[in-house]
């Protein structure tokens, strides 16, 4: 989709992770580790009504333990829209 002669200077490597449940395996840990260290922010959402997302676990996977714990469903919505806000503000390409 994008050749080598497209450079976006100011772009960011964002990957999102939404879940419900997670296990923190030393290869899961391993290869967020290697996306972050290409600079890659990592972000992530938990469904925790059923206590299948360890905050530890999930902490050791995103970046900065940026993640959020929701406990309903219909809450996705408003964090993902909050996430691009925070990641992409609207004058990040103005400058």
């Amino acid at each position: 989709m994008l050749t080598n002669s497209i450079i976006r200077t100011r772009a960011r490597l964002i990957v999102g992770i939404v879940t419900d449940s997670i296990s923190c395996t030393p290869q899961l840990i391993a290869e967020a580790e290697n996306l972050k260290r290409w600079g890659v922010i990592i972000l992530g959402i938990g469904f925790t009504p059923g206590g299948q997302v360890v905050a530890s676990c999930f902490s050791q996977i995103v970046s900065g333990n940026q993640w959020v714990s929701i406990p309903t469903y219909n809450q996705y919505i408003d964090f993902v829209s909050q996430a691009v806000t925070a990641m992409c503000p609207g004058d990040y390409w103005g400058e």
